[in-house]
């Protein structure tokens, strides 16, 4: 009689002590694992085009410190008020992916022209320099924690949420 093929043998390894390893190309992912005779265990699995990235956006007067494995950034044109140089802990000042003053002035921070403010953002930093510094911030938030400097009272209305947005690459809806 004929030993009846257990669900997880697929038709080698299966001794019990013997470890067999795989892997499978499917085009999209590569996938290596074990074998075992009772179970597969999937040792690596790299899928293609999903990046997380840990970026928050942090006022400076209300900043917690620096935690580990960050990069901080000042994200705003002009320096914050009643702060030294060495008061605020950061790595880069990015005036390049600021609002320009004429957009900056003209928001003048109502919130009622927020949505016009973010449009005109957007398309400021769709531009040199500014693209530039968008690449270069979301290299980095693929391996490190970015911390987004603001001295904005109101953050949620603000060009820091905006630059956050297109980094992350959403449209903030």
């Amino acid at each position: 009689m004929q030993k009846r093929q257990r669900r997880s043998d697929f038709g080698f390894g299966n001794d019990r002590s013997s470890k067999v390893l795989s892997s499978l190309n499917t085009g999209r992912a590569s996938i290596v694992g074990a074998l075992w005779a009772d179970c597969l265990i999937r040792v690596d699995r790299k899928p293609v085009g999903v990046v997380k990235r840990d970026i928050e956006v942090v006022r400076v007067y209300d900043d917690p410190g620096r935690q580990r494995n960050e990069y901080r950034v000042l994200v705003d044109r002009l320096w914050p008020r009643g702060q030294s140089k060495g008061a605020v802990d950061h790595d880069e000042w990015v005036k390049d992916a600021t609002p320009s003053t004429e957009l900056r002035q003209w928001y003048g921070h109502e919130p009622k022209r927020f949505s016009e403010f973010t449009r005109r953002y957007r398309a400021e930093l769709a531009l040199p320099p500014g693209s530039g510094v968008v690449s270069q911030l979301r290299e980095t938030s693929e391996t490190r924690r970015l911390i987004l400097l603001t001295a904005t009272r109101d953050i949620e209305h603000s060009g820091a949420i905006v630059l956050r947005d297109v980094i992350v690459g959403t449209d903030g809806t």
